[in-house]
């Protein structure tokens, strides 16, 4: 078997027999096992685990392919999967490791190692000097230049990282001077996080391609021929795209797309939870037409964007000869799709004989991709601050997609784009996927052999949301307001000491209402305490004189962020009989699950 440098975030679950020692497969082999069984056997499939980190200790029901159920928390699941992770490389590198670091996105880095210091107490996980996703990616580049002595001693230099994961997208900024001083490189390097978006990523790309998939197979299963092209689904030339979403937003380029697989969903079904109701015969066959087509989907954007020369892409199921210089022919283990036909279900085993380019695909993602790209650089161009960086490096897998390119070309021409694969590396791991892990062994190699001094300042992000109560008399009072520094929002609301929940709501930056949230207020909580001990605690988060005017019988729910965490913090502070009493604190992410679109909940 050769060797490949990652492992995808899959976990399925092997064997619940006994609830107290669960086995699990991992990566390429939870997968192995979900095409074995052909994407509709019992045993539960996670995908994303990442998602987790905010909600890790939540309990998961469960199943093996023999029909065994438990509960198990998502913590168990996480520590399986990072023990399988530890081993593999112990075996691997023929030692023992002690020490982790583990980078994760910059707006989360204190969430997840907080997690991953709670889930593998045995080890001791990096945190003083822990890079991100964000600022390892960067160090790459710096200590590139270093090495081929590519930078201007003591100069500033300014850079943008837009960092595209598998589910999420993330802008950052920074500003970085090296010196080359008398025993060694010192580096000051100050970063802001500045954007993000949750719900793209590499599998919204993968997402599109299955739709389209799906919209051409159903018309093949039910005319017998194709007619349906790219033009007809995005009627906006592909030229006027980027002006279109300009004028008329994303959602206008794909409509006729998203009616059209609203429609496929008649014969090719895929929404398997809208099925769980049904006989276990039909939830199988959905749920198994939909794993099916994601995984050739999947397949397809690999071979299109990873390797070079492949202009065209169809499938078969059985051996054939035909080959063409610019086609690539993916074979499929066993082709199965279960189309519905006068109200039943119908086996399909042959292969529609279509094939796919990449002019489509490049049409078909054309929008969304610009449409990230302009939601965090607009800003930038119009204040004309985009001209003050001298690199802009985009990292990820999905951002050597050229379109990318184009949609950036918009903002900066000209400036230098660090995303080019190297020509040797196709059909390897990209170099874009490893560069994060190359510049965190970088950077702790570097400070472990007193190569580098380094100085790393996390500047307080502004925030995306905003947080709102509704007084006694319904009046909605702003708490945190967006668009402000994370480490300058705070807010307040009052109510009589005896209720028992308070209602809190978290609402996007376009003003609408995201998720409630419930603080369950409990007596028994509470500790008397002093304004010192407050202050002691909390700072300038709880201020004197708000603590002060609380009357008797009255509770305060202080709301503010913390520049460390993404999201917000409630503590509670009441006055009885002139006593000041503290409550118990709750953290509440702003985005509960990291992602809040799951592309694996069956709804799709």
């Amino acid at each position: 078997m050769e060797w490949i440098e990652i492992l995808p975030t899959v976990v399925g679950v092997a064997d619940c027999a006994d609830p107290q020692h669960v086995t699990y497969h991992f990566g390429y082999e939870a997968l192995k096992y979900m095409r074995k069984n052909g994407y509709s056997g019992h045993a539960s499939v996670f995908h994303g685990i990442k998602r987790w980190v905010n909600r890790y200790q939540k309990t998961e029901e469960v199943m093996d392919g023999h029909g065994n159920t438990t509960f198990v928390k998502r913590s168990d699941i996480l520590r399986a999967y990072m023990l399988h992770v530890i081993q593999t490389a112990e075996h691997q590198f023929k030692c023992r490791f002690k020490n982790l670091h583990i980078s994760s996105p910059v707006k989360l880095k204190t969430q997840f190692l907080d997690m991953f210091t709670d889930i593998l107490p045995e080890y001791h996980i990096e945190s003083a000097s822990a890079l991100d996703e964000g600022m390892a990616v960067l160090f790459n580049t710096i200590a590139a230049q270093i090495e081929k002595n590519q930078f201007l001693d003591g100069e500033e230099y300014k850079a943008l990282v837009i960092d595209c994961g598998s589910g999420t997208t993330d802008l950052s900024s920074c500003r970085f001077r090296i010196e080359d001083g008398r025993i060694s490189y010192k580096i000051d390097i100050h970063t802001n996080y500045e954007n993000g978006d949750t719900n793209f990523g590499g599998n919204n790309i993968t997402y599109r391609i299955m739709q389209f998939m799906k919209i051409i197979f159903a018309e093949y299963y039910s005319t017998g021929r194709v007619r349906t092209d790219m033009d007809s689904l995005i009627p906006v030339p592909s030229t006027d795209i980027f002006r279109h979403v300009d004028e008329c937003g994303v959602q206008a380029v794909y409509e006729a797309f998203d009616a059209a697989y609203g429609e496929a969903e008649n014969i090719i079904p895929t929404r398997f939870t809208e099925y769980e109701n049904r006989t276990r015969d039909e939830y199988q066959r959905v749920k198994n037409n939909f794993y099916f087509l994601w995984e050739i989907a999947e397949e397809m954007k690999k071979e299109f964007f990873q390797k070079t020369g492949i202009l065209r892409n169809r499938f078969y199921a059985e051996s054939e000869h035909r080959r063409e210089h610019d086609l690539k022919i993916t074979p499929v283990d066993r082709w199965f799709l279960s189309v519905r036909e006068n109200g039943r279900f119908t086996d399909r085993y042959e292969c529609p004989d279509v094939v796919f380019t990449i002019t489509e695909i490049n049409q078909l993602i054309r929008a969304d991709i610009y449409e990230i790209v302009r939601k965090f650089l607009e800003g930038f161009y119009e204040e004309g601050k985009l001209q003050e960086y001298a690199i802009i490096k985009l990292t990820g897998q999905s951002c050597r997609i050229d379109v990318f390119r184009e949609a950036l070309k918009e903002f900066v021409p000209g400036r230098s784009i660090e995303f080019r694969q190297k020509a040797d590396d196709t059909g390897k791991v990209p170099d874009l996927k490893l560069a994060c892990l190359r510049g965190a062994i970088r950077y702790v190699s570097a400070r472990k052999a007193g190569a580098i001094e380094a100085s790393i300042t996390n500047h307080a992000p502004l925030v995306p949301y905003s947080v709102t109560a509704f007084t006694h008399n319904q009046r909605e009072k702003v708490l945190i307001q967006n668009h402000e520094k994370l480490s300058q929002v705070q807010g307040f609301i009052s109510r009589p000491i005896s209720v028992s929940e308070v209602e809190l709501y978290v609402n996007g930056s376009d003003g609408q209402r995201r998720y409630p949230y419930t603080y369950r207020n409990r007596s028994e909580d509470y500790r008397a305490v002093q304004y010192e001990d407050i202050a002691a605690m909390y700072g300038s988060n709880i201020p004197q004189e708000d603590t002060d005017s609380i009357g008797n019988g009255e509770v305060r729910f202080f709301v503010f962020a913390r520049p460390d965490h993404w999201g917000f913090h409630v503590v509670p502070v009441s006055r009885q009989n002139e006593q000041l009493y503290i409550g118990k604190k709750a953290f509440v992410a702003f985005e509960a699950d990291l992602s809040e679109l799951d592309y694996f909940d069956g709804w799709k």
